[in-house]
């Protein structure tokens, strides 16, 4: 296979690549206001806190801290492409609770925005703002109670899964949710998932390189009588018994026989014919290197997402 052939499927396929996620970027950027949730931290008081130690107690509001008690520490940021003004809200930033869960207090702790939080219900509170520009955040504590449930999950994990957020401001999409981690703990994920992924992406372009340079073997054809009066050239390939598997590079014939009766119906000399895997090979490769380049271009963008998180809530 020659170089420009190479080139154009892995241009081929680049193009189809970049096809679709200029596909997907469009249908995502209808909306370009968006506002991130940033889950910080979700305690589970008695297991983090009561249950440390013997005789030492927690409470909250004159009673001992129960096993439900979750303390959540979040975030919401401004991420989008512009500032959100009062007069574009219609409903603030709300986290909802299913029934049986009771939000129990909550406020706002750190923002570089005038905020506030209020509680509407037991299981709804909101986080109401003036003017919130690009990059600005709030960051706020709030602690709820569970239901009493008999099931294998923690409660920070039903906690999780049962918070649901609303808003209803123009232009903007709904509230995406992420976790941060400390700058060194992302360093350290980036090391041990990147530099795998990093690797095999150089093994993968090394091999496929060694073999376009050396290209692949030629194949064996032979002249074989199909009948009385045809011939057709065929390739032959060893099985595991005593038959041979013969193909006709012609038709659609594919038989299989004892070696010495293919012997016999050929006729003349073998010639050389192009390799048969060549184009597959170089196909299937080059889906495979897109597919651990995105791997790995997955884990760079997750760790300078965090970066930038942290760096927006001062963290970093």
């Amino acid at each position: 296979m020659t170089s420009e052939v190479i080139w154009s499927i892995l241009g081929v396929s680049v193009s189809t690549i970049f096809g679709v996620v200029g596909i997907y970027l469009t249908v995502k950027s209808r909306y370009s206001g968006r506002v991130t949730f940033v889950n910080e931290q979700t305690i589970e008081l008695f297991d983090a806190i009561g249950n440390s130690l013997d005789k030492l107690a927690v409470t909250y509001d004159g009673s001992a801290v129960n096993e439900n008690l979750v303390l959540l520490n979040g975030a919401f940021i401004n991420s989008g492409k512009f500032d959100i003004t009062p007069d574009m809200v219609e409903q603030p930033i709300t986290i909802k609770l299913p029934d049986g869960y009771k939000w129990l207090t909550g406020r706002v702790i750190d923002s570089n925005v005038k905020a506030s939080l209020e509680q509407e219900d037991e299981n709804t509170i909101s986080i109401s703002t003036g003017l919130f520009r690009c990059r600005e955040y709030v960051r706020f504590h709030a602690l709820a109670k569970l239901p009493e449930e008999e099931v294998d999950e923690s409660n920070s994990k039903r906690f999780k899964d049962a918070l649901k957020f609303q808003h209803r401001i123009v232009n903007t999409k709904s509230i995406d949710e992420t976790e941060t981690k400390p700058k060194k703990d992302s360093q350290k994920t980036l090391k041990r998932k990147g530099i795998p992924f990093l690797l095999l992406l150089l093994l993968m372009s090394g091999l496929m390189g060694f073999i376009a340079y050396q290209g692949f073997p030629k194949i064996m054809l032979y002249s074989y009588s199909v009948s009385d009066s045809k011939v057709e050239l065929v390739k032959v390939k060893t099985t595991n018994n005593d038959l041979v598997k013969v193909v006709s590079t012609e038709s659609d014939l594919e038989i299989e026989e004892s070696f010495s009766d293919f012997i016999k119906k050929t006729k003349g000399h073998p010639s050389l014919g192009k390799p048969d895997a060549d184009i597959k090979f170089y196909i299937m490769a080059s889906i495979q290197l897109l597919l651990i380049f995105s791997m790995l271009a997955m884990q760079i963008f997750e760790y300078y997402r965090n970066r930038r998180l942290l760096r927006i809530l001062g963290d970093q």
